[in-house]
C-alpha cells in the first residue's frame, strides 16, 4: 500500500474504539480459517450422509479452498485499495464475508438449488459439500481482505507517530484468530444445534460490524495516492500471482495421484512464478517491491516466517483431523466430543504463543534478533519431537 496519504486530524470518535470495530472483521476471519477444521467431520456426514467418510479429498478443500483465497486477497486487495475509496473497499471486504458465511451456513438451501440449476455437474452427490466450499471462498475473500485494507485503513485514521502499534496489533490478531479457532468451534458445539449456527452467527457479527463500523467512520474522508503518486493497479501481475499459487495448490494435492495433471499444474505455477517477478520488476506500481525483498535481513525473515508458518498451521489444521479420527472411529465416541478434544488439545498452544509473542517483542529490543529466534526455534523442535 501507498504511504503517501494524509491522516484523518478528525477525531470525531475515539480511535481506538474505532480500531476495534475494524477489528471485528479481521478476527473472525481468522478464527473461521481454522474453526472449520473441528466441525468438518460433522459437516461432511450430514451433508454426504455415510459416503462422506470416502469424501476427504474433498472435504479437506473446505480448509484448503479458504486458506488459498484468503491468501490471494488479502495480498491483492490491499494493493488495490490505494486506488479506491479506502472506507468504502474495507465495508465491501465485510459485505463479501457476510455473503459467504451465510451460503455456507445455507449450504444445502437456496445455494444448492442454485447450484444444481447449473448444467456443470458431474457429480451431484457431492454438490451440499461442493456448496459448501464455494461459500468459504466467498468468505475467505472478505476475510483476507479485510486484513490489509483493515492495516491501510488504520494508517489512514491514525497519526503518523500512533500507527506502529495497532498495525502490529491487527498481525497478532490475525494469528491469534486462527490459533483459537478450533477451541471456539469445539465449544459452540456443544451448545449450538447445528454447526450451522458457526456461520450464521459470524453472518450476524459482520452485520453489526458494518453498521457499526459506518457510523464510527461517518466522519472519515477517504484517501486516495497523493499527486505524483501511481494509482493504476498491477492487473497483469496481479493474476499471475493468483494463477502461480491456484497451480501450485492443485499440483500439491494431486501430486502422487494416479492420472493427476500435478506435473502440468506445477509447471505452469513456477511459469506463472516467474513471469510475475518479471513483471513486478518492469511495472512502475508493482504489487510487490521486489527491492524490498533482496535485503539480505528481510530474505532471512521471509524464509524463516514460511518454515515456521508451514510447520505451525500444518499443527493447526491437522491435529484436530486426527484426534476426530481417533475418538470417533477408534474409541466411537461422538463427533461433538472429538470437536472438543481437538479445541482443547490446540488451546494448549494459545498462551504460550501469545506469552512467547510478548516475551520475544520485549527481548528484541534489548539483545536483537537472533537469539529470540534461536530460542523460539529450539523450543519449536523440541515440542515437535515429544
Amino acid at each position: 500500500m501507498n504511504a503517501a496519504t494524509s491522516p484523518q486530524t478528525s477525531k470525531p470518535v475515539n480511535l481506538w474504539f474505532t480500531f476495534a470495530l475494524i477489528c471485528v472483521p479481521i478476527l473472525i476471519g481468522s478464527v473461521d480459517l481454522t474453526a472449520i477444521v473441528v466441525v468438518l467431520p460433522q459437516a461432511t456426514l450430514e451433508l454426504l450422509g455415510p459416503q462422506g467418510l470416502e469424501r476427504a479429498d474433498l472435504a479437506l478443500w473446505a480448509v484448503t479452498a479458504y486458506l488459498l483465497a484468503y491468501t490471494i486477497s488479502l495480498a491483492l486487495v490491499g494493493r488495490l485499495s490505494d486506488s479506491l475509496p479506502r472506507k468504502q473497499v474495507f465495508l465491501g471486504c465485510i459485505v463479501i464475508f457476510f455473503l459467504g458465511a451465510l451460503w455456507a451456513g445455507t449450504a444445502t438451501g437456496a445455494p444448492l438449488e442454485a447450484l444444481r440449476a447449473l448444467p456443470i455437474w458431474s457429480d451431484t452427490e457431492s454438490l451440499p459439500l461442493v456448496s459448501l466450499v464455494i461459500g468459504r471462498i466467498i468468505q475467505a475473500i472478505g476475510a483476507g481482505a479485510s486484513v490489509s485494507v483493515g492495516m491501510a485503513l488504520v494508517g489512514d485514521i491514525f497519526p503518523e507517530a500512533e500507527r506502529a502499534r495497532p498495525i502490529a496489533l491487527i498481525g497478532a490478531l490475525d494469528s491469534l484468530g486462527w490459533v483459537i479457532g478450533n477451541l471456539y468451534a469445539g465449544v459452540m458445539l456443544q451448545i449450538l444445534p447445528s454447526w450451522r449456527y458457526l456461520f450464521l452467527i459470524n453472518a450476524g457479527i459482520a452485520v453489526i460490524a458494518f453498521l457499526l463500523t459506518i457510523w464510527a467512520l461517518r466522519h472519515h474522508r477517504s484517501t486516495r495516492p497523493a499527486s505524483g503518486v501511481s494509482s493504476r493497479f498491477d492487473l497483469a501481475g496481479a493474476i499471475l500471482f493468483g494463477v502461480a499459487l491456484i497451480s501450485l495448490t492443485l499440483g500439491v494435492e494431486t501430486l502422487g495421484k494416479t492420472g493427476s495433471s500435478s506435473g502440468i499444474q506445477l509447471v505452469i505455477s513456477a511459469v506463472a512464478l516467474i513471469l510475475f517477478v518479471v513483471v513486478q520488476v518492469q511495472v512502475k506500481n508493482p504489487l510487490f517491491d521486489l527491492r524490498f525483498v533482496t535485503q539480505k535481513g528481510v530474505r532471512a525473515a521471509l524464509v524463516m516466517n514460511l518454515i515456521v508458518g508451514f510447520a505451525l498451521i500444518l499443527m493447526v489444521a491437522g491435529v484436530p483431523l486426527m484426534i476426530n479420527l481417533r475418538v470417533v472411529f477408534l474409541r466411537g465416541e461422538g463427533l461433538l466430543s472429538g470437536a472438543l478434544q481437538a479445541g482443547l488439545m490446540l488451546s494448549a498452544l494459545t498462551l504460550p504463543l501469545v506469552a512467547g509473542v510478548i516475551v520475544g517483542e520485549r527481548r528484541f529490543h534489548k539483545v536483537g534478533t537472533a537469539l529470540p529466534v534461536a530460542i523460539g526455534l529450539i523450543f519449536t523442535i523440541i515440542g515437535f519431537l515429544l
